[in-house]
C-alpha cells in the first residue's frame, strides 16, 4: 500500500476528474457532509465550508492510497473503506466533509479520497501532508491488513508518469544505469552531468559534506527523495567519501540541503527562463515533503504514476433531510485534472448541470 498527498484550491475540477464514471469506471465508496445529487451540489458544500477561514489557503484535500495487484483478491468495498477511514483518522483528517472514489481503470485497486481541509468547526486541518508520517501510517496498515509490500520502483510504469514523478524517476533510473560502471565521485558526476542531471553538494559549517542535490529539467531532490539508495550516506558506501578540493564544483561554500536546494531554484528563475506557447512558464519547481511519500519498499508492482450518508458539518445540518440520490450513469467526457488545481473555466462552479453533472452510484 502507498499513499499519494496533494492539495490545491479548486474543488470542481478535482470532483470531476475523481467521479469519472466514463473514463475511469468510478464507485462511490461512502461520503459525509455533503450533499450527493451532482458533482456541483458536492462542490458547493466543500466551498461553503471552506469559507469559514479566510486568506488565499489550499483547502482541497486529495489522497490518492494504491495497492498491490496481488491484493484485489484480498480486497472488498468494505475493505477499502475500512483502511480509508483508519488511514484519514491515524492522519488526522478527522470531523470534516469527504467523499471517497473507487477506480477501475487499472489492473490494481486504489481509491481518491477528496476532503475539506477545513473542518466541520471552521478550523483549518493541519500535519495531513507530512509525508513522514503517511508513510509509516502505510507500512502500518499494509501488515495490520495483511496486505503486499512493495519491492522497488522497478514495477512503476514510467509511461504513465507525469511531471515531478517523471523527473524523480529519470533521476532514479539514470543514476541507477551511471552507477552500474562507475565507482568514484569524479566519474559518476560527469556521466551524470552528461545524461541531463547536475550534481551539487551541501556542508555543515565545518566544511564537511553532508547531503546531495540532484537537478535535472529545473527540478531538484535531495538524493534521499529521489531514492534511499542515492542518499548521500548510501553513496559514500558505494564511490567513498566526496572530496571537493580537486573537483571544480560551484557551491564552495558551507550550505545545508535546505539553502543549496533555494540556491539552485534562484538561479534557475534568473538564468533559464522556459516559453511555452509564447508565454513564459511558472516558476521551477523545487520537491517539497509531500511530493511522493512513496518509499522504495512501498511501491507497489503495478503502480502508476501512476457511505456514510450521515451529513454532520454546519453546512450539512442544513441539508439534513436530503436524501441522496442514486442516478443511473448519465457522463460526458471531462476535462478536470487529478491534482485539487485550480478548475479551468470549463470546469468552475457554473457550469451548465446537463454537461458537468456526474451521477453517483453504487454496486
Amino acid at each position: 500500500m502507498i499513499a499519494k498527498i496533494k492539495q490545491g484550491v479548486g474543488f470542481a475540477g478535482l470532483l470531476n476528474y475523481a467521479n469519472d464514471i466514463l473514463k475511469k469506471d468510478t464507485k462511490l465508496l461512502d461520503s459525509d457532509g455533503v450533499i450527493l445529487v451532482s458533482n456541483k451540489t458536492v462542490a458547493s458544500c466543500f466551498k461553503a465550508q471552506a469559507k469559514a477561514v479566510q486568506g488565499d489557503k489550499k483547502f482541497v484535500g486529495h489522497l490518492i492510497l494504491a495497492f498491490s495487484p496481488k491484493d484485489n483478491d484480498k480486497i472488498n468495498d468494505d475493505k477499502l473503506k475500512e483502511i480509508s477511514h483508519e488511514y484519514m483518522r491515524k492522519m488526522g483528517i478527522v470531523d470534516t466533509q469527504f467523499v471517497i472514489f473507487q477506480h477501475h481503470d487499472q489492473p490494481h485497486p486504489h481509491v481518491h479520497i477528496v476532503y475539506n481541509r477545513v473542518n466541520n468547526f471552521g478550523e483549518f486541518i493541519k500535519c495531513d501532508t507530512n509525508w513522514r508520517k503517511s508513510a509509516a501510517i502505510t507500512k502500518e496498515l499494509t501488515r495490520d491488513f495483511g496486505l503486499t509490500f512493495g519491492k522497488g520502483k522497478g514495477g512503476v510504469r514510467r509511461n504513465r508518469l507525469k511531471g515531478k514523478d517523471r523527473t524523480k524517476y529519470k533521476i532514479f533510473d539514470i543514476a541507477k544505469r551511471v552507477l552500474e560502471t562507475n565507482f568514484d565521485w569524479k566519474n559518476f558526476i560527469r556521466e551524470m552531468k552528461k545524461q541531463g542531471v547536475e550534481i551539487n553538494f551541501a556542508r555543515n559549517s565545518k566544511g564537511e559534506t553532508t547531503g546531495i542535490v540532484f537537478t535535472a529539467d529545473r527540478i531538484s531532490y535531495n538524493g534521499f527523495k529521489v531514492d534511499r539508495s542515492l542518499s548521500y550516506v548510501k553513496l559514500t558506501a558505494k564511490l567513498g567519501v566526496f572530496e571537493s578540493q580537486n573537483m571544480n564544483f560551484k557551491n564552495e561554500h558551507p550550505l545545508n540541503l535546505d539553502e543549496e536546494i533555494a540556491s539552485l531554484t534562484e538561479k534557475s528563475q534568473e538564468n533559464s527562463p522556459v516559453l511555452s506557447r509564447g508565454k513564459e512558464q511558472k516558476k521551477p519547481f523545487v520537491s517539497e515533503d509531500f511530493t511522493s511519500i512513496a518509499k522504495p519498499e512501498e511501491v507497489i508492482s503495478d503502480e502508476n504514476s501512476m457511505v456514510s450518508d450521515n451529513i454532520s458539518s454546519p453546512v450539512g445540518s442544513a441539508v439534513n433531510s436530503a436524501i441522496e440520490l442514486t442516478l443511473q450513469p448519465h457522463v460526458v467526457p471531462t476535462t478536470g485534472g487529478g491534482g485539487g488545481s485550480a478548475p479551468s473555466k470549463k470546469d468552475n462552479d457554473d457550469d451548465k448541470d446537463n454537461k458537468k453533472k456526474r451521477s453517483f452510484r453504487r454496486r
